[in-house]
């Protein structure tokens, strides 16, 4: 197998997917772990940014990488403006709204508009 890494110690061969796996959940981890002491630990910690991150990708459309990170700024622009004026409730409120609008008007995201400009 040509894309496969002989591992000697572990006594099997892994595939670059399984090495890129294994990276990634490292990466998780440590980025957990860095998180972790700037805030109270509880068992539900994680549900926001599940649905926030839910939310940009759906937002964000077919394609990763001219839709996800557009729609991350746009969200996070209308929710920090809302958060700075309003308050955190109103913020969530208002960028769930957005997220509403821009589906109903873009039903294939924000990359569907980048990819027609680009061709």
């Amino acid at each position: 197998m040509a894309a496969a890494i002989n591992c000697a110690r572990v006594g099997g061969e892994v595939s670059r997917r399984g090495v890129a796996a294994g990276i990634g959940a490292g990466l998780a981890g440590l980025c957990g772990a860095l998180y972790a002491p700037t805030m109270t630990l509880i068992p539900t910690m994680g549900a926001t940014f599940v649905v926030e991150s839910f939310v940009t990708v759906v937002v964000g459309g077919a394609n990763v990488l001219l839709g996800t990170a557009p729609a991350a700024v746009f969200l996070a622009m209308i929710r920090m403006a809302l958060n700075a004026s309003y308050g955190q409730i109103i913020g969530q409120i208002g960028m769930l709204f957005a997220v509403i609008l821009i589906i109903r008007v873009l039903p294939e995201g924000i990359s569907s508009v980048l990819v027609r400009r680009g061709r």
